[in-house]
């Protein structure tokens, strides 16, 4: 239940923090990203080294935002993206992206708002309560971090999720299937 979860997040013992392979963890999550829905789906390079997080409810947290972006693009050739990248701040930046019709500016800030939702005509049987962007920020908030959304390279939204806790490898980043970006081999990016 999506009210209990949040009710939850206010709780001190709601994360149960552990140090998690990130490569191992994004491998796992989007093994089973492709049962989801008929979507072109591509993954780019993951930075090599663990995160200190949860990784059920972060992995909560990223499927909500890929359910998300499958809710909004088109069957078939519809396209969503993972980047998983390192800033320049040290800190690791999970992006979620789609070509569907995007977020207006003026909506950005209130999609994770608890019962939003950014088409007033969706009811809850076609477009859900409004919780699922509302638990991922409450979840990245947890966790320190913080969860924006913007506009996505081919116009679509963009879904962030930035977290601390980060400690790198010294074995190269674990080239994945899909997408090279330039964060790819660990590089970091803004």
């Amino acid at each position: 239940d999506d009210l209990l979860l949040l009710a939850n997040t206010e709780q001190t013992e709601f994360l149960r923090l552990e140090s998690i392979d990130l490569p191992s963890f994004v491998s796992e999550l989007w093994d089973g990203v492709s049962l989801l829905a008929d979507r072109r789906y591509e993954l780019g390079p993951v930075p090599a080294g663990a995160l200190r997080a949860d990784p059920d409810r972060l992995a909560q947290a990223l499927r909500n935002l890929i359910a998300n972006a499958i809710q909004h693009t088109a069957e078939d050739a519809g396209l969503v993206r993972m980047l998983v990248e390192r800033t320049t701040a040290g800190r690791i930046r999970f992006a979620v992206e789609d070509d569907g019709p995007g977020i207006a500016p003026e909506e950005r800030e209130r999609v994770f708002d608890r019962f939003h939702r950014t088409d007033p005509a969706r009811d809850r049987a076609s477009g859900g309560a409004g919780l699922g962007l509302a638990i991922v920020r409450a979840i990245v908030q947890g966790h320190g971090g913080r969860a924006s959304a913007a506009r996505s390279p081919e116009g679509g939204a963009r879904m962030e999720i930035e977290l601390d806790g980060f400690t790198p490898s010294t074995r190269p980043a674990a080239e994945l299937r899909g997408l090279a970006t330039g964060a790819a081999a660990g590089g970091e990016a803004s």
